[in-house]
């Protein structure tokens, strides 16, 4: 499901190994509740739970990709290198086990559309407060959000925005 920019002409790859064969083409990455992000890394310490470390590596192959939906996978973090895409304008984390995010997230300077929800996040990293560009930002199901500095200036930015 294709939210907020993107039009009918962009399909997103649906698999890790299809997003490595187009690489700097692939504009939309969906793993969604996808099976490819359970590990199967017999020397990692997440095997046979969800895990980030193949999706790491795919990360910085994707220079081109605006739109990333990596929901309903109870995922616990990001890779760092979520926070080195260029041109990512749409990312969705939904449903995870999110603890924290990364510190880099000032890096998505073109981040437009951002949801959080559902997850166990703590506190929010204040270089968030640099994403100048954001413009929706969902962070419902985190009930420990409510108090942190960041979340509450994020949610008068975007209140202000939308007035």
């Amino acid at each position: 499901m294709l939210r907020t920019f993107t039009s009918a002409a962009v399909t997103p790859v649906r698999t890790i190994a299809a997003a490595v064969r187009e690489a700097n083409a692939v504009k939309a990455l969906d793993l969604s509740s996808s099976p490819e992000l359970v590990c199967s890394n017999l020397m990692c310490e997440n095997v046979g739970e969800a895990c980030v470390c193949r999706l790491s590596r795919v990360l910085d192959r994707l220079s081109a990709l605006q739109w990333l939906s990596l929901a309903a996978n109870n995922l616990q973090c990001l890779p760092e290198s979520v926070c080195s895409l260029p041109s990512l304008q749409y990312l969705d984390v939904r449903q995870n086990a999110l603890i924290a995010l990364p510190e880099g997230m000032h890096g998505l300077r073109h981040l437009e559309y951002l949801d959080v929800s559902d997850n166990d996040l703590q506190s929010l990293p204040s270089s968030m407060l640099g994403l100048q560009q954001l413009r929706h930002f969902a962070a419902s199901g985190n009930a420990k959000l409510r108090n942190d500095h960041v979340f509450q200036v994020l949610q008068q930015r975007l209140s202000a925005v939308a007035r």
